[in-house]
C-alpha cells in the first residue's frame, strides 16, 4: 500500500526543462512526485503507473528512459541532470532530498515567524491586563524572550534534524556542542544536510557496512560538506529470474568441466586395464597400479558420480 502524504510542488517547475516536454510526460513526472515517499522512492511498476495515469505502457517506458538520461539544460548539475534511477522495488528521484530540505527550510522560517508573532501577542495581552503593573523594561524582556525562542526553535531543532540525517551515530554531545557554537542556518544548513544525503550514495560511505563514514564531529570540524562528491549510481539490482538463470549457467559450466575431467580419467583407466591384460602382473604390481589410480583421482579432486538406478 502506498504511504499517504503530500509533495510540495515548487513554482520553478514551470521554467524547468521537464515542462518543455509533452503533456503526457509532464503528467508522468508529477505522478512520480506524488507517489514518492520521504526518501524519494517510488514503489510502483510501469504497468501500475500506466493504470494511474491512463497513459499507454509504451509512453511510460519512453518517459522513464528519458528521465534517466543526462540533461545538459538542467538547472542542477547534480547527476548530470539525470532525474531518476532504477532501484530494487521501483525507482528513486535523484534530486528529491535536495528539494525536500529546501522545502523544510522554507516551512521552518514560516513556523518561527508565526511563533514569534504569537509570543509578541501574548506579551501584549499580558501587559494590557494590568496597565499599572507594566514594567518599564518590558520591551527589553520581550526582545530577550523572542531571541530565546528563536534560538531554541532554530539551532536545536536543526541539530536534531542533522543528527537524524547523519548515518553514523557517535559522540552526539560533541556534535551538538559544535552546532551550538556555529549555529549554521540558511544556505549553509541546507548545504550541510543536502551534502549528507548525497554522500550517503558514495562508495566510501556504502562499503563494509559504512565503517568508513567519518564521525559526525570530524565531518563537521573538517567542513566535509564541501567535499567533491562522486556518486556511485551503480547498476540496477538483478531480478530473481536473472539470478536463477546465471546460477543455472554456472552450474552447467561446472558440470561440463567435471564431465571433461571424468572423460580424461576413464581414458587413463582404460589404458591401465589394457596393460594389465597383456602384461603379467604380480600382487605388488597391482598394488602399485591402484596407488597410481588413487593418486590421479586425488590430483583431479573429483569423484566419479554413481550410476543412475
Amino acid at each position: 500500500m502506498h504511504e499517504e502524504g503530500f509533495t510540495k510542488l515548487f513554482s520553478t517547475i514551470v521554467t524547468s526543462t521537464i515542462w518543455q516536454e509533452d503533456a503526457e510526460t509532464c503528467k508522468i513526472w508529477v505522478t512520480l512526485l506524488a507517489l514518492a515517499n520521504r526518501y524519494g522512492e517510488v514503489s510502483a511498476t510501469i504497468p501500475g503507473i500506466a493504470r494511474l495515469t491512463n497513459i499507454p505502457i509504451e509512453k511510460i517506458e519512453s518517459a522513464i528512459a528519458k528521465f534517466q538520461e543526462p540533461d545538459k539544460y538542467s538547472r542542477s548539475r547534480l547527476y548530470d541532470g539525470r532525474r531518476l534511477e532504477v532501484v530494487d522495488g521501483g525507482h528513486r528521484l535523484l534530486n528529491y532530498s535536495y528539494y525536500r530540505e529546501k522545502s523544510r527550510s522554507t516551512d521552518r522560517r514560516e513556523y518561527l515567524r508565526q511563533k514569534q508573532a504569537e509570543r509578541r501577542e501574548r506579551i501584549k495581552q499580558e501587559c494590557q491586563q494590568d496597565v499599572n503593573k507594566v514594567n518599564q523594561n518590558q520591551p527589553i524582556a520581550e526582545a530577550e524572550a523572542e531571541a530565546d525562542i528563536t534560538t531554541m526553535l532554530s539551532w536545536e531543532v536543526d541539530f536534531e534534524e542533522f543528527w537524524k540525517t547523519y548515518p553514523r551515530k557517535i559522540s552526539k554531545g560533541k556534535a551538538r556542542d559544535w552546532w551550538e557554537r556555529h549555529k549554521p542556518e540558511g544556505c549553509l544548513k541546507t548545504k550541510i544536510l543536502t551534502s549528507i544525503q548525497q554522500q550517503k550514495t558514495t562508495e566510501q560511505w556504502r562499503k563494509d557496512g559504512g565503517q568508513f563514514i567519518p564521525h559526525p564531529i570530524t565531518w563537521l570540524n573538517q567542513e566535509r560538506w564541501d567535499d567533491e562528491i562522486k556518486v556511485s549510481l551503480g547498476k540496477p539490482d538483478k531480478t530473481p529470474r536473472q539470478r536463477e538463470q546465471e546460477a543455472a549457467e554456472s552450474k552447467a559450466r561446472a558440470q561440463a568441466s567435471q564431465d571433461e575431467l571424468l572423460k580424461r580419467f576413464e581414458g587413463v583407466c582404460g589404458k591401465v586395464v589394457d596393460i594389465t591384460k597383456t602384461v603379467p602382473t604380480t600382487k605388488s604390481t597391482q598394488g602399485e597400479i591402484e596407488q597410481r589410480r588413487q593418486k590421479f583421482i586425488s590430483e583431479l579432486n573429483i569423484t566419479k558420480p554413481a550410476p543412475n538406478v
